[in-house]
């Protein structure tokens, strides 16, 4: 499991390794919300994905904003949600 400070997640940092939670690899959490809706995005692997919302609540909501995730997909803050092309 990737654990971040308080408000590293929110800047994009890189995950934490401690001596008592040792971890083999370190991913911005940029990096990994990026992750999940290309990886949901993938036609061949979910045929029938008509549309992903992605939500948040103070600073997770601006995360999704800041982070970029809004950028693969068709944007429709009217509808709440974004739509996959």
């Amino acid at each position: 499991m990737l654990f971040w400070t308080d408000n590293g997640w929110k800047q994009g940092d890189d995950s934490l390794a401690t001596k008592q939670h040792p971890r083999p690899i370190k991913v911005g959490s940029f990096e990994l919300l990026d992750g999940i809706p290309a990886q949901l995005a993938d036609r061949t692997r979910f045929p029938n994905l008509k549309q992903i919302i992605i939500g948040g609540h103070n600073a997770k909501d601006m995360f999704h904003s800041v982070c970029g995730l809004l950028y693969l997909f068709d944007y429709h803050p009217e509808q709440g949600g974004c739509s996959a092309p």
